[in-house]
Parts: structure tokens; C-alpha cells; sequence
């Protein structure tokens, strides 16, 4: 071999040896580049996951993306505040009755936050209170009813909802129009549109004056949509009391609603609740009797509300 020709050797060999540690050296930086690019990405989700869990669990602010060079910025969950009101809200509804051919307005309270998360699931038992002889579905607003409500809440009482009706037809009576339209068309409307519990042992009625008289009625008329039914200063004719102890005495003990039944001393119509009384216990029935200080006005009826709200609340 010449000089010529081992040179030409030498050469070639050079640069098979320069292009095999290329390779080398490629193949090596590559394989760093892989690996950090996974070290990296299990990294951001880790931190993810742990902001995530962070804020969810302690409502915290996720770190500033500046200290973790390379990760995208994590974005908090929201939760939705914690209602803290002890207000609740009272609205003003109507329907049309078929019945009476006529649109019945009527007041609805709400218990504190019904209405500040959406998609609410909760629901409530039902209180139904009817106005007196010349009253309307204001009245028992008037005696202060959402207000003690509200105290109740703070004092950890059971929540529910009162619905608070016109009585379409108060003065007239034998008459059925005021229990159809309560029980076809009041209740059904109440229950569907509103967060009412359908059914008998989470619904009450109650009045004061004539619309204790329309709350017996009603009540006793059709049992199987009221669990307690609320008496408060009841003004009843002879034969009724005889007609409802009547009613009572034909039911069965699982039938006969919880009753309550107050009034003052000097009201007008203290002879017929003291006849219903006496009458009552010679059914041998679990019903609860009071006899306040006090006249047949609002004054009286404002200062029982409490005691009133804790009878209807007894089990919700």
C-alpha cells in the first residue's frame, strides 16, 4: 500500500468514527430529553390534583404558576358560599280557581335560603293558616307571623313553609267550595311550584276566628291531606259541634288528625270552644286544650303566635 493510499484509509475511517459518535451523542441527548419531558408532565398533574384538592377542601387560592416554571396556571373550584341569613322570605302568589271562577291571591313565606343555591332539593312541610271574618290573606303577616318565624330559625326550630290563602267563600256555610278549591287546586299548585313535602304527615291547617272554623271543615272533611289541624279562638254554631264530634267519632283512631285548640278567657265565642271541649273528651282523644288571658282580637293572637309555631313544628 501507498502512502497515497493509506491516507485515503486513514481519512475514511475518521469519518466513520466522527458519524458513529454523532449517532452516539444524538441518541444519548434524545433519550434526557424523553425522560425530563415525563418527569415534567406527571409533575403539573400532581400539582393539579393537589391544588384541586387544596380548594375544594379549605377554599385556598392555588400558588402563584411563577413558582413552578413550566406548569399552566391551575384553576380554583368555585364553591358556592355558605348561606348564613336568618330571613326568610315572604311572596305574594295567585291562581285561578275554577271552582270560583276567579283569580285567589294568596302569601307564601319561605323558609331562610330556599333560594340562594339553585337546584334546590330540599323540602318542607306545609303549613296552611287561614284569616278571620273580614280579614284577608294578610292578616296573619300582620300579627307579626314572618317575624316570629325568623326568631324561631335562630332558636334552631324545624323549618317549613306557610302558605297563607284568601278564603274564597268565608261566610257561607254548609258549603264544600272552600275544601275543593284548598285541597284540588290550592295544595296540588303549592306543591308543584313550590318545595312542599306531598303528603298528609307533612301538611298542617290552621286559622284564626271564621278561618278556624273553615280549618275544622276542611280538615275534618278530608283527613288524609292534614296531620294536625289548628284551632285558635273557634267560633262554631251548636249544630256543628255536634256535627264534627259526630265526624270524629266515625273515624279511626290512625284517621283523626292532631288538634289544637286555644282561646281567651273573655272572647265573644268562648261557649261553643268550651261545648267543643266537653264534647271532645268523651271521645277519649289525644288533642290539646288551652285557656289564655286574653279577648277574641289581634292582640291576642299575636302574643300566642310562639306557642302556636311550636305546636305546628312538633315532628318536622
Amino acid at each position: 500500500m501507498n502512502k497515497s493510499d493509506l491516507r485515503w484509509v486513514i481519512s475514511l475511517a475518521s469519518i466513520l468514527l466522527v458519524i458513529m459518535l454523532g449517532n452516539l451523542l444524538a441518541s444519548c441527548i434524545t433519550g434526557t430529553n424523553f425522560q425530563s419531558g415525563l418527569s415534567q408532565t406527571s409533575q403539573v398533574k400532581r400539582s393539579t390534583t393537589v391544588l384541586t384538592t387544596v380548594t375544594l377542601a379549605q377554599q385556598e387560592t392555588p400558588s402563584n404558576p411563577a413558582d413552578n416554571p413550566g406548569s399552566p396556571a391551575a384553576q380554583p373550584t368555585r364553591i358556592p358560599p355558605v348561606c348564613e341569613s336568618t330571613q326568610g322570605a315572604t311572596l305574594r302568589d295567585e291562581l285561578y280557581s275554577k271552582t270560583f271562577d276567579r283569580t285567589i291571591p294568596f302569601l307564601i313565606y319561605i323558609p331562610p335560603c330556599e333560594f340562594f343555591v339553585k337546584n334546590q332539593t330540599i323540602l318542607y312541610p306545609t303549613l296552611y293558616l287561614l284569616h278571620g271574618l273580614g280579614g284577608d290573606e294578610n292578616q296573619w303577616i300582620n300579627l307579626g307571623l314572618d317575624e316570629e318565624l325568623d326568631s324561631a330559625v335562630l332558636q334552631g326550630s324545624s323549618q317549613f313553609i306557610v302558605v297563607m290563602p284568601q278564603i274564597p267563600d268565608i261566610g257561607t256555610w254548609p258549603s264544600d267550595s272552600n275544601a275543593i278549591f284548598m285541597t284540588e287546586e290550592l295544595i296540588p299548585m303549592i306543591e308543584a311550584q313550590y318545595p312542599a313535602q306531598p303528603d298528609k304527615e307533612h301538611r298542617a291547617i290552621g286559622g284564626l276566628s271564621r278561618g278556624a272554623a273553615w280549618a275544622l271543615r276542611i280538615g275534618l272533611t278530608h283527613p288524609e291531606y292534614f296531620q294536625k289541624i289548628g284551632l285558635h279562638s273557634l267560633p262554631l254554631f251548636d249544630n256543628e259541634v255536634n256535627h264534627w264530634v259526630s265526624v270524629l267519632r266515625d273515624m279511626s283512631p290512625s284517621e283523626i288528625p292532631q288538634l289544637f285548640i286555644d282561646s281567651g278567657r273573655n272572647d265573644q265565642d268562648l261557649g261553643s270552644v268550651i261545648l267543643f271541649n266537653e264534647r271532645l273528651q268523651s271521645l277519649n282523644i289525644n288533642y290539646k286544650y288551652h285557656l289564655f288571658e286574653g279577648n277574641h282580637d289581634e292582640k291576642y293572637w299575636s302574643e300566642h303566635l310562639p306557642i302556636y309555631l311550636e305546636w305546628y313544628a312538633q315532628g318536622w
